[in-house]
């Protein structure tokens, strides 16, 4: 991914969010997805993530890194948790299963962080909202 995206991009390459503003979901909960068109090897879609890796001075994260993820790397994340942590993150969320989707992704993550994902924050990517920048220069 380049180290510079517009929000635009993103919503015209079918990223998704937490929220179903793509916007809200990148500068408010710092995450969003895309399906990728291929599949692993198992025939389940590969997502890539793009989290949240700083909060401005509005408290809204400003610079995000990617990651790609599939159901095998999933699964030996959840094996390497173990059953304890698992238990806690199920606690944490409320019940549910942890079923390979990217909500499950993100409550992982939200319970025991985002380097399980291979987010470090090494590779920062700034997603530029082009409609904010336009309102800010009219006031």
């Amino acid at each position: 991914m380049k180290s510079k995206v517009t929000l635009k991009e993103l919503e015209e390459g079918g990223w998704q969010g937490l929220d179903a503003d793509l916007g809200i979901s990148l500068y408010e909960y710092g995450y969003a997805w895309h399906e990728d068109a291929l599949l692993d090897d198992t025939g389940h879609p590969r997502y890539t993530l793009l989290v949240g890796i700083r909060v401005n001075e509005d408290c809204s994260y400003d610079l995000f890194e990617d990651a790609v993820i599939n159901l095998y790397d999933y699964k030996y994340i959840l094996a390497s948790l173990g059953r304890d942590t698992i238990r806690r993150i199920r606690d944490y969320i409320g019940g549910g299963n942890l079923a390979y989707n990217p909500q499950s992704i993100y409550d992982i993550a939200s319970y025991d962080g985002w380097s399980w994902f291979g987010i470090v924050g090494e590779y920062p990517i700034e997603v530029i909202d082009e409609e904010e920048e336009v309102e800010d220069e009219l006031h």
